[in-house]
């Protein structure tokens, strides 16, 4: 599946060490019962927040809502878990990823220059309570 979504998809040997030490949860969607996974969303868990590391749809899946679906369950459920605050960084020029994370009600908190390996920057974004 990840391979599906992404251009640069990240392999087991990546996620690996942060789901052995218990510090990352995957969450897996599907439109319909008896259907495939349409799409997934990976968290690293830290004390009272955490950071979505990916968020991943399939290109022929795309446009269904899955992802907004998807996140914002995932959003209520961890919230209501003792993780209220979520961050995540994300690609400056990923329109529709950043118009899902504004939907969903994140907010700009800043930018990491020059973040990716071919040098594009990163938007920081965060959902929440303050403080």
């Amino acid at each position: 599946l990840e391979a599906a979504c992404f251009e640069d998809p990240w392999t087991v040997g990546d996620l690996a060490p942060l789901f052995a030490a218990g510090a990352a949860l995957a969450l897996f969607g599907r439109l319909r019962d008896g259907q495939a996974d349409t799409g997934y969303a990976i968290f690293q868990l830290l004390p009272g927040e955490i950071e979505l590391l990916r968020i991943g749809v399939p290109p022929e899946a795309r446009g269904a809502g899955t992802a907004t679906l998807l996140l914002g369950r995932a959003l209520v459920d961890l919230a209501a878990r003792g993780y209220p605050v979520c961050h995540l960084e994300v690609r400056a020029d990923n329109v529709p990823a950043i118009a899902l994370y504004r939907r969903l009600g994140f907010a700009l908190v800043g930018r990491r220059r020059g973040y990716y390996a071919n040098g594009e920057d990163a938007l920081r974004f965060r959902r929440g309570p303050s403080g």
